[in-house]
């Protein structure tokens, strides 16, 4: 099991790998599987990244965890309606969570996100193989915003051309 303490230690090491203000992303958290059986909140990651802004997807892809400064970026608050189609999770006094749910709530701070470079997506697809690997997978079907076609094509075909591809991978980017 995963404490929500050790989640806020992988998002401290990342702001400390990174400039001031970069946005830091990351994926996979799954409530279920933490100690604590809740959602992460904006208050469990706020203490390390004061000064980046952060979204972590959920395991699911039908949410994410913002803090307080991409909820700011935003324009998240507790005067932010609810956006029709999508949730903006609360606390007990109206406060967002963090927790935005469904992709009209969810784009309120990805449509903010800066789209990764072709040399990040290589390190992404470098990194996400290495761990496939280690599981015995060995073909994966990958869906990707087709915003980003180009780089994540060109990412695949230069990893594809250095002989550094050790899986199949199925690209779909709609």
């Amino acid at each position: 099991m995963t404490r929500i303490p050790d989640i806020a230690k992988l998002v401290e090491e990342r702001v400390e790998r990174s400039g001031e203000g970069e946005w830091i992303q990351g994926s996979g958290w799954n409530e279920a599987l933490l100690d604590e059986k809740r959602y992460l909140m904006r208050w469990d990651i706020d203490p390390v990244s004061q000064h980046n802004p952060v979204v972590l997807r959920h395991v699911t892809g039908h949410c994410i965890l913002a803090n307080s400064l991409s909820l700011k970026l935003g324009g998240i608050s507790k005067e932010t309606p609810e956006p029709s189609g999508g949730t903006i999770l609360r606390d007990h006094t109206g406060e967002p969570t963090g927790v935005l749910k469904a992709f009209v709530a969810m784009n309120m701070v990805l449509r903010l996100v800066p789209e990764w470079t072709t040399e990040q997506w290589m390190r992404g697809i470098r990194h996400a193989t290495k761990l496939w690997l280690s599981e015995g997978v060995t073909a994966t079907k990958e869906n990707y915003p087709r915003r980003q076609y180009e780089s994540i094509i060109a990412a695949y075909r230069t990893l594809i051309a250095k002989g550094e591809m050790k899986i199949r991978s199925y690209v779909l980017c709609g």
